[in-house]
């Protein structure tokens, strides 16, 4: 097994370590009476830098969904290592200058790139999905400046899963990002 290969086997053990201890009622943000009602909370940051420039705010707009998107009312999200290196700025690439950074990755950024969840609203050329749905999905990592630490996220159909019965929301938002990153490493 190569080095890349055991990466992502590490990666992909300490998202479900992570997500077994977490209590089974942990809520990043506990439902409200103003769902939908064109705000919601989220953590996000308007500069890189290091975890001080996060913060929490009850005023975010809410995403617009396209054609193709489902809007997901988040029951959990999952933090990624590429989360904290976006936000840092510490990327392997020192040709990559901060104007294309801010162009591939917009701001405000909410950061967080998986969810889970029941589906609230659906573009009008979604067919997968209705409301009531209980699904897992992925954001696209760049070029978006929606992520999924906020009570809701717009996520393309095509990205998004249903929940099979016995599946725990809070193990399916740990796996989408990480388990892909380990069967790329496998392949």
């Amino acid at each position: 097994m190569g080095q890349l290969e055991k990466l992502g086997l590490i990666v992909a053990v300490m998202a479900l370590v992570v997500a077994a201890l977490l209590p089974a009622s942990f809520q990043l943000f506990p439902p409200s009476a103003s769902d939908l009602s064109g705000r919601q909370s989220c953590v996000s940051y308007s500069e890189h830098g290091p975890a001080s420039v996060l913060s929490y705010s009850a005023n975010c707009p809410l995403p617009e969904l396209s054609s193709t998107q489902i809007l997901v009312k988040a029951e959990f999200a999952s933090l990624n290592p590429c989360d904290f290196k976006f936000r840092r700025l510490s990327l392997p690439y020192p040709s990559v200058t901060v104007p294309v950074l801010d162009f591939l990755f917009p701001k405000p950024k909410i950061p967080a790139l998986d969810v889970s969840g029941t589906v609230v609203g659906v573009g009008p050329s979604v067919r997968r999905f209705a409301v009531g749905d209980r699904v897992a999905a992925t954001q696209p990592i760049v070029h978006t400046r929606w992520g999924t630490l906020a009570q809701f996220a717009a996520v393309e159909e095509a990205h998004a899963a249903r929940l099979p019965g016995g599946v725990q929301p809070r193990d399916a938002a740990a796996v989408s990002l990480v388990g892909l990153t380990t069967v790329q490493a496998f392949e």
